[in-house]
């Protein structure tokens, strides 16, 4: 679940605070503090919506980079299968230590692209609950 920016721009370009729910009980509050709570949504709307470019912009990035990394352990995989069929020993130790070091990048970038997917769903559903308030 990859997004692009235009993507969650155009999602949330239509967040709009809902002032019309609580109407009924800011006739008992100073038209101050009416605007100063509006005011105060409103920064944590931006704040929230912010945080889900940021967190969806680098997803996209590690996305980008998990793919780059993957493919080239596939061809250290390649290159190692290519060096124990000619039995060339050099080759096959420079071709494990590559393809075990691109691993164990896959890994840790599958492991951050994860974390930051379940950022990004976290994040969207705040807005959702926040702007239906």
């Amino acid at each position: 679940m990859v997004a692009t920016f235009s993507s969650l721009k155009n999602a949330f370009s239509s967040h709009k605070l809902n002032v019309e729910a609580p109407r009924a009980s800011w006739s008992a509050q100073p038209e101050e503090k009416v605007q100063a709570e509006a005011d105060t949504w409103d920064t944590y709307l931006g704040a929230l919506y912010r945080a889900t470019v940021e967190a969806l912009t680098a997803s996209c990035s590690v996305q980008r980079d998990y793919e780059k990394v993957q493919a080239e352990a596939d061809r250290w995989e390649r290159q190692l299968q290519l060096a124990l069929e000619d039995d060339n020993e050099d080759l096959v130790r420079e071709a494990l230590g590559q393809r075990n070091a691109c691993r164990d990048r896959v890994c840790y970038l599958k492991a951050l692209l994860e974390r930051y997917n379940i950022q990004v769903t976290t994040l969207k559903k705040q807005m959702a609950y926040w702007e239906n308030q």
